[in-house]
């Protein structure tokens, strides 16, 4: 048992000197009610929670904790206006994968207006090209295996691509092994309408009845069932339809395609995005924008991101403005994340682990009772 006084945290602990923190919201009730947990980035452990996420609540905080010089955040702006009205001082820095986050909801929230729910790529038809051939065939776990045999001509060690791809050692060995993709076929025994399936194609295509189809294989010598007679009829059928049937893909599956293109990604994936770009000219720009955007913020290039979000801005695209605004008012946090290692990993980890415990009490617990075991079982 767990004793609730706020004596038995120690006093060392509530005194404790945190120059670098990390602050994030969770959710009492979701939609409804949130309260803070804040972070310390030099023991990786939660150090309070406070009952609310407004400015008020943040701020009183801060101003007993005048020691901390920085704060790691997300981009929700009562955090913003807290630090700027009791410490505006202190370094903040902007979570990285919250930059990423809201990003893709950008992106995704940009492209639903002008991406029909289904959306026609090409007819197949028997003289395929090269390109549609490739389309059909694309293979993520192919293209998964070619980046590591790409990393390893790169010089990576096998224990570094092992760690990068979350594989095992031998398997990194087998996929270096590998020279064409590998044939998911299941073995299976043989029946009789099989050594008959060319016979069936040629009655098909004379435009017989199922009834006669099965009377003339009869007559001929097959001695199956009648049953695998028609599922192979209808196979059949089913194929010669596909002939001619267009290639479609998804709203959620093109929103997918665009986010992911890179130019070492596979021809099939590029020449896809590329028909989605020429039958849509009006994502080009947002499709430019998220692109150039996460290029930046992986080499960690400030100046080059602010630069970006300047000339998106002088585009005055409505869809895009609220977001490049509010980035060039936090421009000093923009650049931390690009300069800075700290980032909101360690926090994200211990909200997960709040909810564990929310839920080990049922979410019957007061806000004092749930604070003392976070606090309580760090010691």
């Amino acid at each position: 048992m767990i004793p609730c006084c706020e004596s038995y945290i120690r006093p060392s602990y509530r005194s404790l000197i945190v120059p670098f923190v990390g602050i994030d919201d969770f959710a009492f009730k979701k939609g409804s009610d949130y309260g803070t947990i804040i972070c310390d980035h030099q023991t990786h452990l939660p150090i309070d929670l406070l009952p609310s996420r407004e400015s008020g609540i943040v701020a009183d905080w801060l101003i007993e904790h005048q020691e901390v010089v920085l704060v790691s955040r997300d981009r929700y702006a009562p955090y913003r206006e807290a630090i700027a009205t009791t410490a505006p001082s202190i370094i903040e820095v902007f979570d990285r994968f919250h930059l990423i986050k809201n990003l893709w909801d950008l992106h995704e929230h940009v492209l639903t207006p002008h991406l029909p729910a289904s959306i026609l790529i090409s007819p197949l038809t028997e003289t395929m090209s090269s390109v549609d051939q490739e389309i059909q065939s694309y293979d993520p776990k192919w293209e998964r295996i070619l980046t590591v045999q790409q990393a390893r001509a790169n010089g990576e060690s096998i224990a570094s691509i092992a760690r990068r791809f979350n594989i095992s050692r031998p398997t990194v060995y087998h996929y270096l092994r590998l020279k064409e993709p590998m044939k998911q076929s299941k073995r299976r025994r043989l029946r009789a309408i099989d050594e008959w399936k060319s016979r069936l194609e040629v009655l098909e295509g004379q435009h017989r009845t199922m009834k006669q189809i099965q009377r003339l294989m009869r007559e001929e010598g097959y001695s199956g069932s009648n049953s695998s007679i028609r599922k192979e009829i209808e196979k059949i059928r089913r194929d010669h339809r596909s002939r001619n049937i267009d290639i479609r893909i998804s709203r959620k599956t093109a929103t997918s395609l665009l986010w992911k293109w890179e130019m070492n990604r596979p021809s099939g994936h590029r020449h896809l995005v590329d028909r989605l770009l020429q039958r849509f000219p009006c994502i080009r720009p947002i499709f430019c924008f998220v692109q150039s955007f996460r290029e930046a913020l992986k080499a960690k290039n400030g100046a080059d991101l602010c630069l970006l979000l300047k000339k998106e801005l002088a585009r005055n695209d409505t869809s895009t403005k609220n977001f490049v605004s509010r980035l060039l008012q936090e421009k000093r946090a923009l650049f931390h994340a690009c300069e800075r290692k700290e980032n909101n990993g360690l926090v994200e980890g211990h909200v997960n682990r709040l909810k564990l415990v929310k839920r080990s009490m049922y979410g019957r617990a007061s806000f004092n009772l749930l604070r003392l075991k976070v606090l309580y079982s760090n010691q």
